[in-house]
């Protein structure tokens, strides 16, 4: 704040995180000590139905000067209107909700609108947007807003459910359990808390039943913001498959099933990560918030399955497979008493893996030698099974099988046939 320079701030995170709260608490502390200010809520509705630089600069002038300046109708006359009211003050602007959309031009001449001194600070859900900023913009420093850690996520979430700032003791181990669901999210402990203000303990107990099995509309609307925004429906696939089957996974490894899709995992797995949709830890694995993977799997269930429990016992009495000829992924692992697969699995036509490790299956059903789309094959640790179906090499399409601490002792000869499988 003491330096005398034109500074931008990007505060990035997922949706919900308190990107907006944060930036809301800088401008109530420090609007004063500048010559205009302004703060801009939901940048991205200005991009609605063409050019958004237009409006938003007309909204700038608006905020900072009021309605008399605003009567110059291109942009190149707006821009220049700004810079020449701004040359000699000091201005803090704050843009909320920042996307890739049309603010090129815009964050390309930011450091030029604004004189020394001024602050303008931009909330954003796309790392990238940010980092594109630095090419113009030397002087942009990016932070990266993190998850609560518990002591703060209960404090926040008994504000909200008792309005005091510590859960009275009865309730204590309940709000943890809310609180380890939220997962460190502002938007849920709010959310959560709020919908629990004056209940009894009972109605709390059966709100955590429910939440775990279905999420809270209002977060899952807020997170799904960033899914609806990936650029094309390969990233929107890999977000999917990855909130289904690949979470903890290794990174290696998931992009080499994904290649063998033709999903272009080296430019779809960067894209989420910007998007604060996924992470990486330093062990190289697969990192999703729980609550974003909860939404990923909520929009991906009419084509992906998982079964835990005693569920899979559903699978196994379907004759025929109705509504389930879509599914591209099926998800059994550790269904321990899941001993065989129906005969049917080889109309499931769209199926492109099969995870059934750690599993009783004793066999697989020959049908499986249909599924031509079938890339990977897990049975990991299916302690119980002795052999694989003779014509498996008629699954061109696969690429991974894993039969990994089984009592297969030999491959069928078939399986020499299919390229590139490893």
């Amino acid at each position: 704040m003491d330096l005398n320079d034109v500074r931008v701030l990007g505060i990035c995170g997922m949706g919900g995180i308190g990107k907006t709260t944060i930036a809301k608490a800088f401008y109530d502390k420090y609007f004063h000590i500048f010559d205009v200010s302004c703060f801009n809520e939901n940048v991205r509705h200005y991009s609605q139905g063409g050019s958004s630089l237009l409006p938003l600069l007309k909204q700038l002038l608006i905020d900072l000067f009021g309605k008399k300046d605003c009567k110059i109708i291109d942009v190149e006359s707006r821009t220049r209107k700004l810079k020449q009211i701004l040359h000699s003050k000091k201005a803090l602007v704050i843009l909320d909700d920042l996307d890739q959309s049309s603010y090129s031009e815009l964050l390309a001449s930011l450091g030029d609108l604004f004189s020394a001194g001024s602050r303008v600070i931009i909330t954003t859900r796309d790392a990238n947007l940010l980092n594109k900023m630095k090419m113009d913009i030397s002087e942009v420093e990016i932070y990266m807003v993190k998850t609560l850690k518990e002591i703060d996520s209960l404090e926040l979430f008994s504000y909200h459910a008792f309005r005091k700032p510590v859960p009275p003791e009865n309730f204590r181990e309940l709000s943890l359990h809310f609180v380890s669901y939220a997962g460190g999210l502002p938007l849920a402990l709010k959310v959560l808390g709020s919908s629990l203000l004056g209940r009894t303990y009972e109605f709390w107990k059966a709100k955590l039943e429910k939440v775990i099995e279905i999420p809270e509309n209002d977060i899952q609307e807020v997170l799904k913001l960033s899914y609806n925004e990936l650029d094309d429906e390969t990233e929107k696939e890999i977000f999917l498959d990855i909130a289904f089957f690949f979470v903890g996974k290794d990174i290696n490894e998931v992009v080499h099933v994904f290649k063998s899709c033709d999903f272009y995992p080296d430019v779809g797995i960067p894209i989420l990560v910007d998007r604060c949709l996924l992470t990486i830890d330093t062990n190289n694995k697969l990192v999703m918030h729980n609550l974003i993977q909860d939404m990923g799997r909520k929009l991906g269930r009419s084509t992906r399955l998982i079964l835990r429990g005693n569920a899979w016992k559903d699978l196994q009495n379907l004759e025929p497979i109705k509504q389930l000829n879509n599914l591209a992924g099926l998800y059994l692992s550790e269904c321990c008493g899941l001993k065989r697969l129906p005969e049917q699995l080889g109309d499931m036509k769209a199926l492109k893996k099969i995870d059934a490790s750690y599993t009783a299956i004793e066999k697989l059903p020959d049908s499986i030698t249909h599924l031509n789309e079938l890339v990977e094959l897990n049975l990991l640790c299916c302690s119980k099974l002795t052999k694989l179906p003779e014509q498996l090499g008629e699954m061109k399409g696969l690429k991974k099988l894993d039969a990994g601490s089984t009592l297969i002792k030999q491959l069928p000869d078939s399986i020499y046939s299919i390229e590139g499988i490893g």
